[in-house]
């Protein structure tokens, strides 16, 4: 009987839980943010249990694109015992409350039609069914009648449906007294992107860095420390396998647990993690943050072009088109020497009044300490060349194989300023075969690889140059 009694006690205390909302506790918002629109949230919440027993936690205004498997709440006290969780949005308008009532066999009020059209008389009913814009009504003396939508109201809104905003709700038992719960979790539609502006200023350029972050998660992220990991992090969908989304969470808790505040920039497991120096709130929509600022970074202007040595006969000139390239070589005694995400560059330049113009963008990719960084804008317009066969010959048969392919390069530029040309010339590589170029005074030759060389040239303005590739395969 006495255990009978107990049994009883314990029933009736979960059917009477207490509701609790969890409260904000200040300095305890931690917000990774990868590049494949994913972010992890630690934060801390506290709350106070009036008396031991069961109890319900809400936690209001958590993200409605949150990964419900990846919550991991951890509760201060020991003793505290989590029995379930529940993810709840409501989506409350007039369709949805008229569903409830109907469902829930609960009365309406409505206005009853009379022949006083002045005067509306107010009744009270059960609604029965719906077709389109008319609901039929059983009132409480089971009298039916069709009503207008607009003719029904409420006295207010029902308890199940006052949850309007995305909500975590634990069922707990804990004993009385304070405590705080250290909340995880992942949550999609939230991501980051770095963009990037360089000053061609002589001799060196003004690099800037900004974070973007766009945040489509429907809610706003007060005064938080910002982490932003760049690489792309595996992400499994769906996750069917609560364990792999835990292994995920420690591994991305462990991405932020290693990055103190005041480092800016660390390489980490493979990826690069840049930590905002300061608190931040992450607004509903895009944020910019400024996180890379170098105004001394040495840059060359380069003209480039990529071309290969024809195996066939020409049978005219080949114009050449060079591509507008700024290089940059990314180490500290350049001004630079980071480790920069992959971001959108754009490029500016001054006139000889001093004024700035936008000279075009390019993308760049994850890109390591002292990796080079090309970034081509354009085409050059005053760096003209073109290229003519000047000797060819070629036998192809069972027992012989032969191939003689020379080649005449016309340089000039004709330019205001010095340039610096690159002509990267590839071949092929089978069989025996020599390459001889008379490449010599202001060019120099560069072998990049086994089939292919560089053509390096610095011409004054209005200078010309010259030079023959002769390609032999036997």
């Amino acid at each position: 009987m006495k255990k009978l009694f107990t049994l009883c006690l314990l029933a009736s205390s979960y059917v009477l839980a207490q509701e609790i909302t969890l409260k904000d506790t200040s300095s305890s918002l931690d917000i990774t943010i990868y590049n494949n629109n994913l972010g992890f949230v630690k934060q801390n919440k506290s709350f106070k249990i009036p008396q031991k027993g069961y109890h319900n936690l809400s936690y209001e205004g958590v993200p409605h694109s949150i990964v419900i498997d990846s919550v991991i709440p951890t509760f201060s006290q020991n003793t505290t015992t989590l029995y379930s969780q529940n993810f709840e949005q409501n989506d409350v308008n007039y369709k949805s409350i008229l569903e409830y009532y109907k469902k829930n066999n609960l009365n309406v009020n409505y206005y009853e039609p009379t022949l006083n059209t002045t005067k509306k008389k107010i009744a009270r009913g059960k609604i029965i069914s719906k077709v389109q814009n008319i609901m039929t009504l059983q009132n409480n003396k089971g009298k039916i009648q069709s009503i207008a939508i607009s003719d029904i109201y409420f006295d207010s809104l029902p308890l199940a449906l006052q949850r309007t905003k995305p909500s975590l709700s634990w069922r707990v038992f804990s004993n009385s007294g304070k405590q705080d719960v250290a909340l995880k979790y992942l949550m999609n539609n939230i991501s980051w992107n770095a963009n990037y502006t360089l000053d061609l200023n002589k001799p060196n350029a003004n690099l800037k860095g900004w974070i973007t972050i766009n945040n489509n998660t429907g809610i706003a992220f007060e005064n938080a420390n910002i982490y932003c990991l760049a690489g792309q992090v595996n992400k499994v969908t769906p996750v069917s396998n609560p364990r792999v989304m835990k292994k995920m969470m420690v591994r991305a808790e462990a991405m932020m647990d290693a990055a103190p505040i005041a480092v800016k920039e660390q390489s980490m497991s493979g990826y690069h993690l840049y930590t905002i120096p300061f608190k931040e709130t992450i607004t509903k929509g895009s944020k910019q943050i400024n996180f890379i600022q170098k105004p001394e970074v040495h840059y060359e202007q380069i003209a480039s072009i990529n071309t290969s040595m024809p195996t066939y006969q020409l049978s005219r000139e080949k114009k050449l088109s060079f591509d507008h390239v700024v290089q940059i070589k990314n180490t500290k005694a350049n001004g630079l020497g980071l480790a920069l995400p992959k971001g959108i560059v754009r490029v500016f330049s001054k006139d000889d009044e001093g004024k700035t113009h936008f000279i075009g963008e390019n993308r760049i990719k994850h890109t390591a300490n002292k990796e080079d960084i090309k970034i081509k804008i354009g085409k050059f317009f005053d760096i003209k060349a073109s290229v003519k066969q000047i000797k060819f010959k070629s036998t192809n048969t069972t027992f012989d194989r032969y191939l003689l392919s020379k080649i005449e390069t016309k340089v000039s530029n004709q330019d205001k300023v010095v340039r610096t040309i690159h002509i990267d010339q590839t071949h092929s590589g089978y069989g025996k075969y020599e390459l001889h170029s008379s490449c010599s005074g202001l060019c120099q030759e560069e072998k990049l690889s086994a089939t292919r060389t560089r053509y390096v040239l610095n011409l004054k303005p209005k200078e010309e140059y010259v030079f023959t590739t002769t390609y032999e395969l036997d």
